[in-house]
């Protein structure tokens, strides 16, 4: 499993940086797409995962934001995390 002090650190990064390094958001999106597939995300990480899709969402790639949407999808897929999605 990734360490929340990494996750967040990447992400920390990712909003300074004028240009988000792409590659490296989309790996980490397909990861917590593949814990929420597999039913290992764990509910801590699921605002984490909304602020990943989030910023997904906002950058200029079509890839990027048909998998943050993908990723959004299988998110609400649970119907408890309906709530923090809609936030």
């Amino acid at each position: 499993m990734i360490e929340k002090d990494c996750i967040n650190s990447i992400l920390l990064s990712c909003f300074r940086e004028k240009d988000i390094n792409l590659e490296t958001l989309k790996e980490i999106v397909k990861i917590f797409t593949n814990f929420i597939l597999y039913r290992k995300l764990k509910k801590d990480d699921v605002e984490v995962v909304n602020r990943l899709c989030d910023l997904g969402l906002m950058v200029n790639d079509c890839d990027m934001n048909l998998l943050a949407m993908f990723c959004l999808n299988a998110l609400s897929e649970n119907f408890a995390t309906h709530k923090s999605i809609m936030q």
